[in-house]
């Protein structure tokens, strides 16, 4: 099918690869406006990396995750991950995440969409039109009663998104000497359980969300662990869990050996390092960059400049990830439905230029460039605006920033701690969200009374006048 500007007819053929969070959402919004959306997972399950195994794979769940963020900000608008009033705690299981999203599968009839078992590889179409996904089906992951062990099939699509997650293929640096190491070397995406760890001395390097959530399990366990991390000490004591300097090598007796000088004895290494974007598509289709955590020729860091029916959507860190997605994925569909004109390749890539230099004023590295944090308010604003959406909540902003003030200072029981919602009824005014992108000058988007846990009675009001929160902080016994 020819395709012109970039912009799709409603009789397109869409592929979504992966059914995580963010390829589910995808293929909510796309297939409110085209005729035929395939989604391709290779698992027997939806939930991509929330689907636990005990067995290494593609997630990196491990057994006992809790969220880092509190629930009530990870559902989308129109699906909300609701408050469970019988928690002690507000950030949730990795169970209640996968229940969420099997929730959401079937209120928008997903399941139909979905071919299990699939590896899949995306190539350029003949005559350089459209794609071809090339699928490999095992028989035993795809949930039919086919007699042969593998089923290929070579389909044709105009559009693809690629929503494969980025927790998949380790990063590990280089450590001097490794090879003089004699204990265990893994990954965090090895990592399950910790019942292989006792008796033993575990040196966790980097301080991540997970080298924290890791190392602050087995410590509570009484195992021996230190926790290290790439370019110096922690910024602050993580709580009882011992702390070391950068680990940078490994000296003449197999120890660890620390950029001031500190030796470790060490029976396992285990690196926190991070993962690098990996992608199921041929050859020159993307490219990657910064040791796999970057991707360039990106507009608004997800569709491809150079080819404009290819997205890959999920890429930002450092976000709510769910209400990201929902918001990437109307802005797509949109887009591609032609109801956001395609801008200029020149005009495109200007606006990664601009993202590019943002971070660069702000002292990041290249490899952060798909790092957001505070940069996502305005991000999803620019997007939710151009797609006629609403833009985020104000009310989900605070949670989040407030969440993220407790984490730093509770950082070793903040999980523990309780949110409290109360929902208002709306007026005419509380409709009218703030667009942080367009604020005037001495304007604010942040709650009109600083929010505060020091005491559990204090009510946050909110912008938007839509939703007050109090935090209720855990107390130790």
């Amino acid at each position: 099918m020819a395709v012109s500007g970039g912009v799709l007819p409603p009789s397109a053929r869409i592929a979504v690869i992966g059914a995580g969070a963010a390829g589910l959402i995808a293929a909510r919004w796309l297939k409110t406006r085209f005729a035929q959306v395939t989604v391709y997972e290779q698992a027997s399950s939806i939930g991509g990396t929330w689907l636990y195994s005990p067995e290494e794979g593609h997630s990196s769940m491990y057994q006992n995750l809790r969220t880092n963020l509190p629930a009530v900000v990870m559902g989308v608008r129109e699906h909300p991950f609701l408050e469970d009033k019988a928690s002690p705690t507000s950030y949730v299981s990795r169970q209640r995440v996968l229940e969420y999203l099997e929730q959401y599968v079937k209120h928008h009839h997903l399941l139909p969409l979905i071919q299990f078992g699939c590896t899949v590889e995306v190539q350029r179409g003949g005559d350089c039109k459209g794609w071809r996904v090339v699928s490999v089906q095992d028989s035993a992951n795809s949930g039919t009663n086919a007699s042969s062990s593998s089923i290929h099939v070579d389909e044709q699509f105009d559009g693809v998104v690629v929503c494969n997650g980025h927790y998949t293929t380790p990063i590990i640096p280089h450590l001097e000497g490794i090879e003089r190491f004699r204990g265990m070397v893994l990954h965090s995406h090895s990592y399950r359980t910790p019942d292989a760890f006792f008796g033993q001395r575990v040196v966790v390097l980097g301080a991540g969300q997970s080298g924290l959530d890791i190392s602050q399990e087995l410590h509570e366990l009484g195992i021996d662990v230190v926790l290290s991390r790439f370019g110096g000490a922690p910024d602050a004591p993580y709580g009882t869990v011992p702390c070391a300097s950068h680990v940078e090598g490994v000296g003449e007796s197999g120890q660890l050996v620390c950029e001031d000088g500190t030796e470790l004895a060490c029976d396992t290494l285990l690196y926190c390092t991070g993962y690098a974007f990996t992608f199921p598509l041929g050859d020159g289709i993307v490219q990657v960059s910064e040791n796999g955590r970057v991707v360039d020729d990106l507009y608004h860091q997800l569709l491809s400049i150079e080819n404009p029916t290819l997205a890959l959507l999920g890429l930002p860190t450092k976000v709510i990830p769910f209400p990201m997605f929902d918001t990437q994925a109307q802005w797509l569909t949109s887009l591609w439905a032609g109801d956001i004109p395609l801008p200029s390749e020149e005009d495109m890539y200007a606006e990664q230029a601009r993202q590019i230099s943002i971070r660069e004023q702000l002292g990041w590295p290249t490899r952060y460039r798909h790092i957001f944090s505070d940069l996502q308010w305005e991000y999803s604003s620019i997007l939710a605006k151009e797609a006629g959406i609403a833009p985020p909540e104000q009310w989900r902003r605070a949670i989040y920033e407030e969440g993220g003030r407790l984490r730093r200072e509770m950082p070793l029981t903040y999980k523990l701690n309780k949110i409290h919602l109360v929902y208002q009824e709306m007026t005419e005014a509380s409709t009218k969200e703030q667009d942080p992108s367009s604020s005037s000058p001495g304007t604010t988007t942040t709650p009109t009374i600083p929010i505060t846990s020091d005491n559990a009675d204090v009510l946050s009001t909110l912008l938007d006048k839509q939703v007050t929160f109090t935090f209720e902080c855990y107390t130790p016994p």
